[in-house]
């Protein structure tokens, strides 16, 4: 089942703002109780979110006068507008019609229903790079890969065998015949483990901009990453929402960039690894406002100071490449740790809505399980041990 990014923005009514903000705190506080959207119906969302966000200055970040609802779900994005709306339209009419523009219409008449989707759907903007975690895989399928190693785990109810479930998500895949073989032989060659990373350095060194290659003159001030800000609710996942002003001269080499990044995130040689960065369920960028900002959202594992330190880590040169295009940037980039992290609280905003359809489990966590399911699976459907368990 393909994965697919919606994302949608809509200019707020002043006299709404404080209304929104007090239902929009009243969903995400109570994801699973409150009366008017809980995405846990919405069965193919695997990630959503709402958020009040400003512009890309520093200036105007906090000013919350635009709604933003982004999600990651299966299949096409109408399809998806449609379940919102059959499955919590009183909701979504209640949210949406804070925003300037929005139909004067009550559903869920069928009627005013496809008006309120054509509103959505007039307000969707094109993301120019996904990446996916664990591409492919549906919630349903994730969801029953994880059920699968639970109910394994409570049905040995042994310790020994824990060593056995994580051997069996490592057992090599069956030798694939010559064609296939060559196959993949080629892909592997085209895209290695660091393909991002030299595109990057390419495309840096090709179109800038040009971030000064010698260590930082001073050392930054170290950064207050203020926990009530960068870290979500009690869980093993969080999020990022990000939105910075672009430069516009450098506006050109940044949709070339995304292009590049698009292309490599979506024939990844490494699933569940974006360059080494193995934390991430998805992430997004979108250039919005006609060019003048880049909207920046993840989904990831573990807290900020570990996201972020992994970014340098790791991702720097891609991380330089994309937000060196960005105003207010440091000159140094990622190099400068603090002047990075400044960089990146300075243009976050929160989330009030933020949803996850399995919280509790990690990018490793969802694909170690999967591949434990699969390989279960063929093991399983063999004609021999089918024949076998019969006479049992």
């Amino acid at each position: 089942m393909k994965q697919n990014p919606l994302t949608v923005i809509a200019n707020i009514k002043p006299a709404e703002k404080q209304e929104l903000e007090n239902l929009l705190n009243c969903i995400g506080q109570n994801q699973e109780t409150n009366e008017y959207l809980r995405f846990s119906e919405i069965k193919t969302t695997h990630f959503a979110r709402f958020a009040m966000i400003g512009g890309g200055n520093l200036a105007d970040r906090d000013a919350k006068n635009r709604l933003l609802f982004t999600s990651n779900h299966d299949g096409p994005s109408e399809a998806y507008i449609d379940l919102l709306l059959n499955k919590a339209g009183r909701g979504m009419e209640a949210i949406w019609s804070k925003c300037e523009g929005y139909p004067d219409v009550k559903l869920p008449s069928t009627h005013h229903r496809q008006e309120c989707k054509e509103f959505i759907k007039a307000h969707m903007v094109k993301t120019q790079a996904f990446y996916q975690g664990y591409p492919g895989y549906s919630v349903r399928e994730v969801e029953s890969y994880l059920g699968c190693r639970q109910q394994l785990e409570e049905f040995l109810n042994l310790e020994e065998f824990e060593p056995l479930l994580g051997a069996l998500a490592h057992l090599p895949p069956p030798q694939p015949g010559l064609l296939s073989g060559i196959g993949q032989l080629v892909a592997n060659l085209r895209l290695k483990e660091k393909a991002i990373e030299v595109v990057f350095a390419f495309l840096e060194h090709v179109l800038g901009p040009k971030l000064s290659q010698e260590p930082p003159s001073g050392v930054s001030k170290e950064v207050d990453t203020r926990p009530e800000m960068t870290d979500s609710v009690s869980s093993v996942q969080n999020e990022l929402t990000q939105v910075n002003a672009i430069d516009p001269r450098r506006l050109p080499a940044l949709k070339r960039i995304l292009k590049v990044m698009s292309l490599v995130a979506a024939n990844n040689p490494t699933p569940g690894s974006l360059s080494g960065l193995a934390t991430i369920h998805f992430a997004r960028w979108v250039i919005i406002d006609d060019g003048a900002n880049l909207l920046f959202e993840s989904n990831y594992d573990g807290n900020w100071e570990q996201y972020i330190g992994d970014f340098v880590d790791k991702i720097s040169g891609g991380m330089d490449a994309i937000w060196g295009n960005c105003i207010g940037y440091p000159s140094h980039g990622s190099k400068d740790i603090q002047g990075f992290k400044q960089a990146i609280i300075d243009h976050q905003v929160k989330a009030q809505v933020f949803y996850s359809a399995y919280p509790h489990d990690s990018v490793k966590n969802i694909r170690n399980d999967i591949e434990i399911g699969r390989k279960l699976s063929r093991f399983i459907n063999q004609r021999g041990v089918a024949d076998w368990l019969r006479r049992l």
